[in-house]
């Protein structure tokens, strides 16, 4: 089937960017709640002690700002906006080239706040130059019951989650960054030109009296062959100059 020019046949089983940009919300969710749910996991005990009847623990916040663990703090910080951000600003307002971006920010939030966590309970050391597993040893060997605080493990399981949400939102972001692709080179292309509805992009609009009539565009040749085309003493339509009583070569003069 013919289409008109500058307009392209869109096929019928090819899904819209709607369809594509709900199918991006599951993951979007995923990594949002992820964040939040960071930040409550931050305050809760990371790690914690009894002993004789006395009951000790500390936050994960506490121990990044206060331990001497800048850094881990610095990381936890950087993971939760990567989380945060990353698949929110590009689900509300989606534009080519940043929605693949999006995934791997998210991905890499997760990830970073996966290793923040690991290295803070067995690489990062406190004031006292060793490490919380070290600590915890050592109270332990004191007799008093010390371990991993449930902060631990609802941070380590939402960085995770965060993780899966990115890559379900990267999974999804790519046919619809197509999708939107090829909508906004069709928009583009069928849009008109400025003051003619409807007329195709680069064609110049005629201007008035600038094209000549149909039979002297088409039969120039035949209009000069007319008689009295050209001649500037010819009145009516090419009457000839014997129609005017005029001295003809011919024709002997006339006597006065």
């Amino acid at each position: 089937m013919n289409t008109a020019p500058g307009f392209q046949h869109q096929n019928p089983q090819q899904p819209n960017s709607h369809l594509l940009r709900s199918k991006l919300l599951p993951g979007m969710i995923v990594t949002v709640v992820a964040a939040v749910v960071a930040l409550i996991a931050a305050a809760l005990p990371f790690i914690q002690a009894s002993y004789a009847g006395q009951s000790e623990s500390e936050s994960f916040f506490g121990i990044a700002f206060n331990g001497g663990r800048t850094f881990a703090g610095v990381l936890y910080i950087v993971a939760v906006l990567f989380l945060f951000l990353g698949t929110l600003t590009s689900y509300l307002k989606p534009t080519v080239g940043q929605m693949n971006r999006a995934g791997l920010t998210s991905i890499g939030g997760g990830v970073i706040g996966i290793v923040t966590v690991l290295l803070t309970m067995f690489v990062f050391n406190t004031e006292d130059g060793e490490t919380l597993s070290e600590q915890l040893s050592m109270l332990s060997s004191f007799g008093a019951d010390a371990g991993w605080g449930f902060g631990v493990w609802l941070l380590l399981i939402t960085f995770i989650a965060g993780t899966v949400g990115g890559v379900l939102f990267y999974i999804n972001a790519r046919p619809f960054e197509n999708v939107l692709r090829e909508e906004q080179m069709r928009l583009t292309q069928n849009a008109p030109y400025p003051g003619q509805p409807g007329q195709a992009p680069g064609q110049a609009a005629p201007q008035q009296g600038q094209y000549p009539a149909q039979g002297q565009q088409n039969h120039p040749q035949a209009q000069q062959n007319q008689p009295g085309f050209g001649d500037p003493q010819s009145g009516q339509g090419g009457q000839s100059s014997q129609d005017q009583g005029g001295w003809q070569p011919n024709q002997p003069p006339q006597n006065q």
